[in-house]
């Protein structure tokens, strides 16, 4: 019959496990059996604790469960989710007792009712092999292939080989009376102080120091079991039990707390492409040979490995000496430059690399002792990688260089471009001007005096006795005369010699006061001394022109005024004109008066001008204080 697990309680008695028959009670007396129909539910048991209180609690598979035997019954203890194999009981010096099973769960006992721990298991659920409780409070955890975990004060830590634990499959943990920590796993044996381990997470991947146990210190076997609680024990005299596959494995640890030799690492040889290119003391064979006189000595400090930038793959081999126990030896190694992270060797004396990039690098090596002791000297060697040709200095500034020279090229030729459109523009608006000053001047010239002919012959040196043609040549010279009037606005309009604000000003007070004096209207001016330096364009200036004659031709018809105001300011990038008057006031809003020709054309012809060059005209009129009209015309952008 084969036993999976064994425990003690207080009375003497001895629990076992069986695979196949139950639970097993043995005294001095008699052998009492519990099988699933004494309430046990399975009769393969796995898993055997005993608390302190005297409860013994019992894991077992088909169905995976927890019982409690109290008072000679049995109790199941309920959980949710799934629940596996269970491979690990624990109890805390707070009477807690823990459960850890083959899905990565652990658990607490509350109650009746299992409780899962939060913050634990990690995304994958790695297994759990064994759990146990060091007298501090803590609860250690062996995962299959995640390390160590270790819980206290509701704080859950993990060290892995990243902080420089030998294995990261633990599978036996059982700690001695000298503060230390015992751990058995898929590498063997190994002992570190809990206070490192406690504290890892506060140093480097080399901070915790392992001493390792191989068979020159009597372990029989690396192949430590595991899935069953306990697989460890410890005696009252301090002794330590670890059960492997090939037997039971006693420590002393009192034997174990003395430091030994740390094991000397060299450098014994570096092929690049699988071509020898360096050697320890050049004692390979082929340092001998014609090809390796210039074989690089590996044992010279300082020593330096030229590269081209073509290699392909780099191997470096190493050594060291430990006359003890050669197989627990730890080795690490980095590449300064590439990485300063510290790489396990896993006993095999050999590092490979890549092709390596540009640049400089520093290759280290470091060996300990089985007792966890580093080197503090290490074997180190210097690599120097040359770069492609495009990945000189030189190359790099050429290709600056030149990138310059084509984007300043590209930059002179847009300039240049622009320059031609920027001057054919300004030749074509100066052909434009002096188009429109030829034309200014032919109007002028040709149909002012023709129209100015017609005025003098409108007025005959006798005047006729005929009121009807007295009366025709009379309408005549006043048409005439309203032309040249019509003619001198126009010509005004499209002189680009009158294309500023300031030339604007004059024009509209001028005209103001001959129109209005020719009504009887006093006119009363209000214009800035400085104007923006913008030029108008003949569009702007000869719509906003006539809207003007509109505004004061009403004014002098309608409004029964005897006095306008006439005001030119800029404010905002705009050009405000403002006519105001005490006349009668006037209905912006009201209908046409059918009666009247022409009625209200006047005041939709004045908005139409505005909206053609992007400006508004505002009527403001009331019969207590006339009406105020504004055109406001925007002169950003305005040509």
């Amino acid at each position: 019959m084969r036993f999976l697990c064994v425990a003690s309680d207080p009375a003497g008695h001895i629990w076992a496990g069986s695979r196949q028959h139950g639970l097993f009670k043995i005294t001095n007396e008699r052998t009492e059996i519990f099988r699933s129909e004494q309430g046990i539910g399975s009769n393969y048991v796995r898993a055997l604790l005993v608390a302190k209180n005297g409860d013994l609690w019992i894991g077992t598979d088909g169905p995976d469960q927890l019982l409690r035997h109290s008072g000679g019954k049995f109790e199941a203890i309920s959980h949710e989710g799934s629940l596996q194999a269970i491979r690990g009981l624990a109890e805390t010096t707070d009477g807690t007792v823990w459960v850890g099973t083959s899905n990565g769960r652990l658990l607490r006992v509350v109650g009746s009712k299992l409780v899962s721990k939060t913050g634990v298991e990690g995304s994958a659920l790695i297994s759990i092999r064994t759990l146990h409780a060091t007298p501090d409070g803590s609860l250690w955890i062996g995962y299959a292939g995640d390390g160590l975990g270790h819980i206290k004060d509701g704080k859950y830590q993990r060290i892995t080989t990243e902080e420089g634990l030998r294995d990261n499959y633990i599978s036996q943990i059982q700690h001695d009376d000298f503060g230390s920590l015992w751990l058995a796993g898929n590498r063997g044996l190994f002992q570190v102080e809990r206070s490192q381990l406690q504290n890892s997470s506060q140093f480097g991947s080399r901070a915790i120091r392992m001493r390792t146990f191989g068979r020159n210190d009597g372990l029989p076997s690396l192949q430590i079991s595991r899935n069953y609680s306990p697989t460890s024990a410890k005696d009252s005299s301090g002794n330590l039990y670890f059960s492997t596959y090939n037997g039971l494995l006693r420590v002393n640890p009192k034997k174990y707390r003395g430091d030994a030799l740390v094991p000397p690492v060299r450098l014994e040889r570096v092929l690049v492409d699988h071509q020898l290119v360096g050697s320890y003391r050049k004692r390979d064979a082929r340092a001998f040979t014609a090809e390796g006189a210039n074989l690089l000595d590996l044992s010279s400090r300082g020593a330096i490995l030229r590269l081209p930038p073509d290699h392909n793959r780099i191997n470096i081999d190493f050594a060291t000496l430990s006359l003890a126990s050669p197989e627990t030896v730890n080795i690490r190694y980095r590449l300064k430059g590439l990485s300063d992270k510290w790489e396990i060797s896993d006993n095999q004396y050999e590092a490979q690399f890549s092709r390596l990039p540009a640049g400089k690098y520093e290759f280290e090596v470091i060996a300990a002792n089985n007792n966890g002791s580093w080197s503090r000297e290490k074997a180190s060697l210097l690599i120097t990688v040359s770069p492609f040709f495009w990945q000189t200095w030189w190359f790099k500034l050429g290709v600056g260089a030149f990138t310059a020279l084509i984007a300043g090229g590209l930059v002179f030729l847009g300039l240049r471009r622009r320059h031609r459109l920027v001057m054919q523009r300004i030749r074509t608006k100066r052909a434009l001007e002096q188009e429109r000053s030829r034309i200014a001047r032919d109007i002028h010239d040709e149909l002012g005096a023709s129209l100015t002919r017609i005025s003098l012959l409108a007025q005959p040196a006798v005047e006729p006795k005929d009121e009807t043609i007295k009366k025709k040549l009379g309408q005549i010279h006043s048409t005439a005369r309203h032309l040249m009037r019509s003619m001198d606005g126009v010509v005004w309009a499209i002189d680009p010699e009158h294309d500023t604000c300031d030339d604007l000003a004059s024009y509209l007070s001028s005209y103001a006061q001959e129109f209005l004096e020719v009504a009887g209207i006093t006119c009363r001016i209000r214009m800035p001394l400085e104007l923006p330096e913008h030029s108008l364009s003949a569009q702007l200036r000869h719509n906003l022109l006539l809207a003007f004659k509109e505004a004061l031709n009403n004014i002098v018809k309608y409004a029964e005024a005897t006095e306008v105001k006439v005001t030119l300011e800029s404010e905002n990038e705009e050009l405000i004109l403002k006519l105001e008057d005490n006349g009668s006031g006037i209905n912006p809003m009201a209908e046409s008066d059918p009666n009247r020709p022409a009625s209200g054309r006047g005041l939709e012809n004045m908005n139409t001008r505005m909206k053609e060059i992007g400006g508004t005209c505002v009527v403001e009129s009331s019969p207590e204080k006339g009406t105020a009209i504004t055109f406001q015309v925007p002169l950003r952008g305005v040509i």
